[in-house]
């Protein structure tokens, strides 16, 4: 995955980066070549934001960050907004980096995800998906 970044910011010129479901990632804290790269983290778990946001708190991040709070199977879209609100730019290049996601949620719920981030994707963005298996 800090391949895909490494492409996308460095070699590419990308400007945002958004990690869906970031839980403990350290990205924002250990990737200089980031430096003036918005990077929005989405988390739907609160307790690991408070853990999170306590345990860093003495660290700064290398870039423009927005840690934002969403539940990604809300069928009202809410962490849509947020992200907006957040001043992410859906007509600029993105790297979206999914981990870990739709294992946990339903068929219905991953492609209604995945239908929201190609509305809020420009046609030369990078997509990475990476998840984990019980085989």
């Amino acid at each position: 995955m800090d391949d895909l970044l490494h492409s996308g910011v460095h070699e590419l010129g990308y400007q945002q980066v958004a990690l869906l479901r970031s839980g403990l990632d350290t990205r924002a804290f250990r990737l200089p070549y980031l430096a003036n790269v918005h990077l929005y983290e989405l988390e739907d778990c609160s307790e690991i934001l408070n853990y999170r946001m306590q345990t860093m708190q003495n660290y700064k991040p290398h870039r423009i960050h927005h840690l934002i709070p969403a539940d990604l199977s809300d069928s009202q879209s809410l962490w849509v907004t947020a992200l907006l609100n957040a001043n992410y730019q859906p007509q600029s290049p993105t790297v979206w980096i999914v981990e870990g996601v739709s294992m946990y949620l339903q068929a219905s719920e991953a492609h209604e995800l995945f239908n929201r981030l190609s509305k809020l994707s420009s046609v030369k963005n990078l997509l990475e998906v990476v998840e984990l298996s019980s085989c």
